[in-house]
Parts: structure tokens; C-alpha cells; sequence
């Protein structure tokens, strides 16, 4: 699965501050350059998603954008039963939307596409379109923001 990396940045930002281990106490511009000059731990994200991206062809790896399946969670359901290879009714279906529906944990406001815009600054948002192109380069991969 990947997501939008403006989000990603924001949720990775928020994880560091609640990990008590981590102890992160840098400000949320700070973040940002680290995060665009691979200077947090688990390495580049857009090295990691491209790295992936790469491979998108090949059938036995499903690829999935986290926008889309916020976006048609019952489509969703259904690639993924049929890259498993698993039949899935109209019944299956609607009790996995629902009981995804019912579960806080994956629906919280901070979960939701576009929470990137209450953190950004307009020049925070502006350098990350600018660099963005640069870390994407020689990729079809393209994100949904909204």
C-alpha cells in the first residue's frame, strides 16, 4: 500500500511525537527537511515506494494506493479478493465495509486524504510540490491529494 507522501509525512511527523521511545522533539519544518533529505530512520519513503512501484506488473504483487481505498472501499475489497483469488459475494462485501466502517482505529480524523493541508504551510506546500517532481522522476506512480 502506499499513500500520498504529503500525508505520509504528517503521519510519520505525528508517530515520531507520540512514540515515547523515539523522543522526537523537532518542530514540523524540521521534519520536513529530514523527511525530503532521508535523514529519519526506515530510510527514503520515495525510495521504498518506487523501489515497489517498479515491480507493479508482476502478478503476484498487488499494489495498492491508500487514496483509492478511501476512496471505493468496497472496490477495494473486491481487486484485492480477486488478486487472492478468492471468490467474494455481495454479502462478504458489504460485512467487510461495514466492519471497517465500525472500527475507529482506521477511521480517525488524521486517517482522512488531504489532512496534510492542516499541518502544511503554503511554503511547506509550495517546496513540496517544487522537490516532489525530483523524487518522482523516470515513475508513472502519481498521488491523489484530496
Amino acid at each position: 500500500m502506499c499513500r500520498n507522501p504529503k500525508d505520509v509525512m504528517c503521519s510519520f511527523y505525528d508517530f515520531h511525537r507520540m512514540v515515547k521511545i523515539v523522543n522526537y522533539k523537532c518542530t514540523l519544518s524540521q521534519f520536513f527537511y529530514r523527511f525530503f533529505n532521508h535523514k529519519l530512520g526506515y530510510g527514503s519513503y520515495f525510495d521504498h515506494v518506487l523501489d515497489w512501484w517498479n515491480h507493479k506488473e508482476e502478478e503476484n504483487l498487488c499494489i495498492v494506493k491508500y487514496e483509492d481505498m478511501k476512496k471505493n472501499f468496497a472496490g477495494f475489497i473486491r481487486n484485492l479478493g480477486k488478486f487472492l483469488e478468492r471468490e467474494l459475494t455481495v454479502e462478504d462485501v458489504t460485512n467487510l465495509e461495514n466492519y471497517w466502517i465500525s472500527q475507529t482505529q482506521y477511521n480517525k480524523k488524521e486517517d482522512r486524504v488531504g489532512q496534510w493541508k492542516s499541518y502544511f504551510t503554503v511554503l511547506m506546500d509550495e517546496k513540496f510540490d517544487e522537490f516532489l517532481p525530483e523524487k518522482l522522476k523516470r515513475s508513472t506512480l502519481q498521488f491523489d491529494y484530496q
